[in-house]
């Protein structure tokens, strides 16, 4: 049945092997909060898996490599205790959902990073523009609400291909912090991906393809010499942008929305619409 979870906490504390196993679909027999604190053994979850409560992992040998584990977090939760990995996560935004990484904690996403749902998803971190999620896989966008976002910032740093793609309209599956520093291999960016907050360009290869990029939502900077977008709209609050600007196609600035270059250069190989 979809829903269920609970108010409780099923804590992992044995020192065996242990195993989440099921055939389910997102939001069908939905777990309450999990603790993860194994001594010994390993943990393996070689299923898809929803959880309605707050996930807290202090220590645990967690099969990834064998597991093609998805963990599907739903409802307003949070995630905290030491830094680990999981493998493909799923934001579900069936409603309007808030998840906070905690202090001191990342979450490194080996596998697909997506979001889902009609509702808002609020990635949040304890201070703005704290780094909660590690993307070393994909990232794909396929919610559909006008609102969400979060203050949280997602690192793209994995040294293989990579990649960003959109199934939503402009201005919908709402992005938090974006900051690319890969060492190694290329972040392709597909569809029309929504920016609400700060994004920074340090290292590594992009390839826009024929994507947009729609910044709005909050006041934000950009940080982008050294990458090339294809079109890129402006649709809300005031952008400033860090550094120069490449602009393969189209510019777009709409609304009561603001482009603030300051002193920077913007390198446009399309049309300026204002």
């Amino acid at each position: 049945a979809t829903g269920g979870g609970g108010t409780a906490t099923i804590a992992f504390t044995g020192t065996t092997d242990q195993n989440i196993t099921g055939t389910l679909s997102v939001n069908e027999s939905s777990l309450p909060g999990i603790a993860i604190n194994k001594a010994s053994g390993t943990l393996r979850f070689p299923a898809l898996i929803t959880v309605c409560g707050n996930w807290t992992y202090t220590a645990a040998t967690m099969d990834l490599s064998t597991s093609n584990s998805t963990i599907v977090f739903a409802k307003t939760l949070t995630i905290s205790g030491s830094s680990h990995a999981l493998n493909n996560v799923v934001f579900e935004g069936n409603n309007n959902w808030t998840f906070t990484v905690g202090t001191g904690t990342i979450l490194t996403v080996s596998g697909t990073l997506t979001t889902t749902g009609a509702s808002g998803i609020l990635i949040n971190a304890p201070v703005a523009g704290a780094t909660v999620i590690q993307a070393q896989g994909d990232i794909l966008i396929n919610n559909t609400s006008a609102g969400g976002g979060g203050n949280g910032l997602i690192l793209i740093n994995a040294s293989g291909a990579q990649a960003i793609t959109s199934t939503a309209a402009a201005g919908q599956g709402l992005l938090p912090y974006i900051r690319i520093q890969k060492a190694a291999g290329t972040l392709t960016l597909n569809g029309v991906i929504s920016e609400s907050r700060d994004w920074v360009w340090a290292s590594g290869a992009v390839a826009p393809t024929s994507s947009t990029i729609v910044f709005g939502g909050n006041d934000l900077s950009v940080t982008s010499m050294g990458m090339s977008f294809y079109n890129v709209a402006v649709s809300g609050n005031t952008v400033t942008l860090a550094n120069s600007l490449t602009v393969n196609n189209d510019l777009d600035i709409s609304g009561a929305a603001v482009l603030d270059p300051g002193a920077n250069t913007i390198h446009l190989g399309g049309n300026w619409t204002d």
